[in-house]
């Protein structure tokens, strides 16, 4: 795992509200797929079936921080906090 471990949410209640655009935009950004660690060990990228905060899907955790109701303009500003 990399120093900094993003879980993206991809059950249904986050899919069906923006998900899937944000996902793109979080995999573009890390250029990561799932289940990979970054060259440089600084980022780990998985999905999870649920994180239990469905009311304000998109949900993203970056290691014990929660996100919800993100967008995919959102993602660069989020993940320059763990530089």
């Amino acid at each position: 795992m990399g120093r900094h471990v993003v879980k993206f949410c991809e059950s249904a209640p986050c899919h069906v509200t923006g998900g899937r655009i944000v996902w793109s935009a979080l995999k573009e950004e890390l250029k990561l797929n799932p289940g990979e660690t970054s060259p440089d060990g600084k980022w780990t990228l998985i999905t999870v079936s649920c994180l239990g905060i469905c009311a304000v899907g998109p949900v993203m955790m970056v290691d014990e921080d929660v996100y919800g109701n993100i967008t995919p303009n959102q993602i660069s500003s989020i993940l320059t906090r763990y530089q």
